[in-house]
């Protein structure tokens, strides 16, 4: 027998502010004469007993409006619009996503919808992507707490499943195989047959998608507590060979990406990245980033995984200076040498990561600019060159003091 109102537990699921949160958008929907509803994630969670700190909420009404209206009432800030009829409403500590009901189209696969407006939250709820993610409660003061499923998403929670909601829905927007795999991995549910079923004939679709749009997603699932499960079960369903055949995993690869559970540091998502692409050529990293059309540090690190690579058979020797293993890892990024630190089979060569990431990394020299000027040095490239040279030092050891790197500092001086 499964609940038809959920009052209690929201009471228990969500935190005191946002409960008042939602009681205020409710009085105010009221006011307004249109109906609000907490939707999406936040009803699966609250039926799975967990916590919950997203508020999406879907307006049957005037929606920007009303968003406007409770940013002003709850002290928040409105920092995001967009075409599909959506507004952000910001706090210092969370947000609420406030949506108006509507039907989507799609012109072509993959395409960005259309928007049509709805009058009842069941047409807003059989558009969505998974029967899980299509539930919503109401907070209307009549109605309060009252559960709407259409499409039978709680029955689908009892049975841990993750099912897709219609038949052209890979088709409309094929990143969502993507975030069932997602789900899946994150909840521990099965994906069942006839959604794995239509994952592998509509796999086409995802070759022609805009590569932005895949990578989005891509950068959630990245981010996730357990990337390395939801990436093997995409490599599995073929997902990640339709992306881009450079993602085609070997068994080495899979070995490779379950040695992030091994990592408690920050930006676990770069590790996991570099580890992800660590196996391919330089062109098919290169041929990677435009389809995805990757920007920022994400090109950074692979880029960079490419780049350390070459030189790693040199950090791998034991009489190599600690000056040296500076100058050769200095420039690369921090998340890049995290992950060669967890994939490398050699001691020393993890053993000299080790040592730039914990140690040398920090090493700079004592005397600045402005010690070497008053020293006699005139403004110019000069000043660097010393400073390079006196890093070098004070890394290998050879200088341990102050007044040993202004010694050193007159010594140069004499020469030029």
């Amino acid at each position: 027998m499964y609940m038809s109102n959920l009052t209690k537990i929201l009471q228990n699921n969500f935190d005191v502010s946002y409960y008042q949160h939602l009681i205020v958008a409710g009085e105010l929907a009221d006011c307004m004469n249109s109906k609000v509803y907490l939707v999406g994630g936040a009803v699966r969670d609250v039926l799975l007993g967990k916590s919950v700190n997203d508020i999406d909420l879907v307006v049957v009404g005037d929606s920007e409006s009303f968003a406007n209206q409770l940013a002003s009432r709850l002290g928040g800030e409105i920092t995001a619009r967009s075409q599909f009829l959506t507004a952000k409403i910001s706090f210092s500590d969370f947000s609420i996503d406030v949506a108006s009901a509507r039907r989507d189209y799609y012109s072509y696969p993959g395409s960005l919808p259309q928007v049509n407006l709805v009058k009842t939250i069941d047409q807003d709820l059989v558009r969505r992507d998974i029967s899980i993610n299509a539930m919503a409660i109401s907070i209307n003061r009549n109605t309060w707490g009252d559960l709407i499923d259409p499409m039978n998403g709680e029955e689908d929670l009892h049975q841990r499943k993750v099912r897709i909601l219609y038949k052209r829905s890979f088709r409309d927007d094929p990143t969502r195989m993507l975030r069932v795999i997602l789900y899946s991995q994150r909840l521990g549910f099965l994906v069942d047959e006839s959604s794995k079923d239509l994952i592998s004939k509509n796999l086409k679709y995802l070759k022609r998608m805009a590569g932005w749009r895949i990578f989005i997603t891509f950068k959630h699932i990245l981010r996730e507590p357990n990337p390395h499960k939801i990436l093997y079960e995409a490599h599995a369903t073929g997902i990640l060979q339709a992306i881009h055949s450079s993602l085609a995993l070997k068994d080495s690869d899979i070995e490779k990406l379950k040695l992030i559970t091994k990592f408690d540091g920050e930006n676990s998502h770069f590790v996991m990245l570099s580890i992800l692409v660590e196996s391919l050529t330089e062109s098919e990293a290169k041929k990677l980033i435009r389809r995805l059309k990757m920007t920022g540090r994400w090109v950074r690190v692979i880029n960079d995984t490419q780049s350390v690579k070459k030189v790693l058979k040199v950090l791998a020797k034991k009489e190599i200076r600690n000056s040296k293993i500076f100058h050769l890892l200095s420039h690369l990024d921090v998340a890049t040498l995290e992950a060669m630190c967890l994939i490398s089979n050699s001691n020393t060569l993890r053993s000299n990561l080790r040592l730039f990431l914990d140690n040398l990394r920090f090493v700079t020299p004592r005397l600045k600019g402005d010690d070497l000027i008053q020293l006699g040095f005139t403004e110019g490239p000069i000043i660097g060159k010393v400073l390079e040279r006196l890093a070098n030092l004070v890394i290998d050891g050879l200088v341990k003091t102050k007044e040993d790197e202004m010694n050193v500092a007159r010594e140069i001086l004499k020469d030029i």
